[in-house]
């Protein structure tokens, strides 16, 4: 019997652990995680044992395992773990951020990125201007490119009125 359940929490938990540092860490076989990922139903010391291991509650394992229930695993007045970033997909993430930078919440979308920004050395594509370009200075640039865009919608919409014609 697959249980998929188990083996979706076992991935969100190991994130990008490979097999072996999976067994390592929850102190079983390399052949058990494989089995495991094959289908077969981990015990439930070996659950206790890998949600301890990777800082998880044992009990959440244990549900994922099919060993507890959801409400035979809540426990008044135990607060929850805190979440982290791996416990979140790819997806999730980047809803998220879509969603904040819609809403505007934070201010550091607004604040401007200087070449010196980690994302700004990490990126090959993006051109850094450093003194002078082509004896512009910045806000020549900068008046120079707004007048080519209102160009471009200049013309943009005389062929449009050309086509409608």
């Amino acid at each position: 019997m697959q249980n998929s359940s188990w083996i979706d929490y076992l991935r969100a938990m190991a994130g990008d652990d490979s097999y072996a540092d999976i067994s390592r860490r929850g102190g079983v076989s390399p052949a058990t995680v494989t089995r495991w990922f094959q289908g077969k139903s981990p015990d439930a010391e070996q659950v206790i044992s890998l949600a301890r291991a990777y800082e998880h509650p044992p009990t959440d394992a244990l549900v994922a395992a099919g060993y507890l229930t959801p409400s035979e695993a809540v426990t008044l007045g135990t607060p929850p773990r805190p979440l982290r970033i791996r416990d979140f997909s790819d997806l999730e993430i980047a809803r998220e951020t879509l969603r904040r930078i819609e809403s505007g919440e934070h201010p550091v979308l607004d604040a401007p990125m200087d070449a010196d920004h980690p994302v700004m050395q990490e990126r090959d594509n993006v051109t850094h201007l450093h003194g002078n370009v082509g004896g512009l200075d910045e806000d020549q640039l900068r008046d120079r490119y707004d007048g080519e865009v209102a160009a471009n919608k200049d013309q943009s919409a005389d062929r449009l009125d050309d086509d409608q014609a």
